[in-house]
């Protein structure tokens, strides 16, 4: 019995190298089944109806220094918010929702103080006094719901009056007034169902050009969402007397693997 257990024990030992090398030939012949695959690109559009309209305001402040540059920035919202409250306690702007953006710091280049400047002689055409002013960009958002527009008053109507009223607001704060853009109530549920639509759509033509392979689709390795836009500009048509909604182009990549039929 002593005798027999090195026998046991090297047989054991072959069969597991034998088992392993049959797993791994099992394996590259499973890898070589998914070297075939089939690329399709799908396109989808889904239109929803426009929630509310918004316009950008933006001033520029100026100012020896980027501190006053800075505070003198951050009271454009104050200045904004208090010209659309008048708007609208006279009638002629909607409730509107003020997004104010951070402003930000203003760039280089940075001079060197003047302590290190004392002993060098200004070049000549140069004004050694003058101190370059330091720019800060404030920027404010105007978002005005179209839930609120009379029945009685075409939408289009409408738009352009909140784009006259907008525009004296900017005039007011001394402001560039862009846009306007449009918006939907609920843009993530429209654009999720606009990547689904795409990938329906890039599903269609691949398992046709399947078919014509011989092959079959087995798996997706490789799935990309390229690109999520909107038509978001507002209607500016001759003679359009209707808005219409908004579209949500979605664009997507799918990579398959073929199998045999």
């Amino acid at each position: 019995m002593a005798n027999r257990a090195p026998h046991s024990s090297r047989f054991r030992l072959f069969w597991i190298i034998g088992l392993c090398c049959v797993a791994t030939l099992s394996a590259r012949a499973d890898d070589d089944a998914y070297d075939s695959t089939i690329e399709s690109v799908g396109r989808a559009t889904i239109e929803d109806d426009f929630h509310h309209i918004a316009f950008t305001l933006t001033r520029t402040y100026a100012a020896p220094t980027a501190a006053t540059a800075v505070e003198q920035a951050l009271t454009f919202e104050k200045l904004v918010r208090d010209a659309v409250n008048a708007a609208v306690d006279a009638g002629d702007l909607p409730h509107a929702d003020v997004d104010a953006h951070p402003p930000g710091l203003p760039q280089g280049p940075w001079p060197a103080p003047e302590s290190d400047l004392a002993d060098t002689a200004p070049s000549a055409g140069t004004d050694s006094g003058a101190d370059p002013e330091r720019r800060v960009e404030a920027k404010v958002t105007l978002a005005f719901t179209t839930l609120g527009f009379p029945v009685d008053v075409d939408p289009m109507v409408q738009l352009a009056r909140i784009a006259d009223a907008a525009a004296a607001v900017g005039r007011q704060c001394e402001a560039e007034v862009n846009g306007p853009v449009l918006a939907a109530r609920d843009a993530a549920r429209t654009e999720h169902q606009a990547i689904i639509r795409a990938v329906e759509n890039a599903y269609l033509p691949a398992d046709a050009a399947a078919e014509a392979l011989d092959s079959r689709i087995i798996a997706v390795k490789h799935a990309v969402v390229e690109s999520v836009r909107w038509d978001t500009a507002a209607p500016t048509a001759a003679g359009r007397t209707q808005t219409r909604p908004l579209a949500c182009h979605a664009r997507v990549r799918i990579t398959y693997v073929l199998g045999p039929r």
